[in-house]
């Protein structure tokens, strides 16, 4: 299970070290992407 408020910590300083603009709903498409991967990572058997 991840913690929401931390991948949105993770996902904001990871657009501030791309240098570009974004827009806060970045940072939240960016933090799902990082709860879905995980999902996916272990729920394995769910995805083959």
């Amino acid at each position: 299970m991840q913690d929401e408020a931390l991948t949105s910590i993770r996902a904001e300083e990871e657009l501030r070290k791309r240098g570009k603009p974004y827009k806060p709903g970045d940072i939240d498409a960016l933090a799902a992407t990082y709860i879905l991967e995980d999902w996916l990572l272990t729920h394995k058997e769910l995805t083959s």
